[in-house]
């Protein structure tokens, strides 16, 4: 991962500024660290590259911007409530800001209402061999936590649950938590399979 960490491109807007009681927290902690182990969240700029969330019956809950995610814990996570992206604003529940991500989460749990979990993490080996695994890339190059970047992934997305970003990092999309990282974690095989073949 190339680009430097320059923090999130957006106001949050706290509506409940306490710690975040959901079960399903425990589940995604679990997989925030599975994605430690795996390489997937590699450091950058004071915490973890790359973002872990699930939708919720008010939105969705997502890791906060530069969480440790070898030693996540509850308070690490916030909901996000709405995203305007006109005024650059989201409106959250939790005591962190979210993910620099939230923009890219947002809009894919809006589109997609089979997706329940988006999980972004990055690879240098998925940057580098994605194109022989015949996954969907982005076509260009846009900075992290951008709305554009957002954009990029939009025009890919349909009905794709596995998206290379350029020069950047994956997303991961599934109906469940499991489903989002067994995808990824299946996708990752893959790629040392053909890697072998090369």
């Amino acid at each position: 991962m190339a680009e430097e960490y320059l923090g999130v491109k957006f106001r949050t807007v706290f509506n409940n500024k306490a710690i975040l009681k959901n079960k399903k927290i425990a589940e995604l902690i679990n997989w925030c660290k599975e994605f430690d182990r795996c390489g997937f969240t590699p450091k950058a700029g004071g915490g973890s590259a790359g973002n872990l969330s699930f939708r919720t019956s008010k939105g969705f809950i997502i890791s906060r911007t530069q969480s440790e995610f070898s030693n996540i814990s509850q308070e690490d996570f916030t909901e996000v409530l709405s995203v305007d992206i006109s005024k650059k604003e989201i409106l959250v529940n939790g005591i962190k800001e979210p993910s620099s991500e939230s923009f890219m989460a947002g809009e894919i749990f809006r589109r997609r209402k089979d997706v329940n979990a988006v999980f972004h993490g990055h690879s240098e080996e998925f940057l580098k061999y994605g194109k022989k695994l015949d996954l969907p890339i982005t076509e260009k190059e846009q900075p992290g936590g951008s709305i554009e970047l957002m954009h990029e992934v939009i025009k890919v997305l349909d009905n794709k649950n596995f998206i290379i970003l350029k020069n950047h990092g994956f997303i991961s999309l599934g109906d469940s938590m499991a489903g989002a990282g067994n995808l990824a974690i299946k996708r990752y095989a893959q790629l040392q399979r053909i890697k072998k073949l090369s």
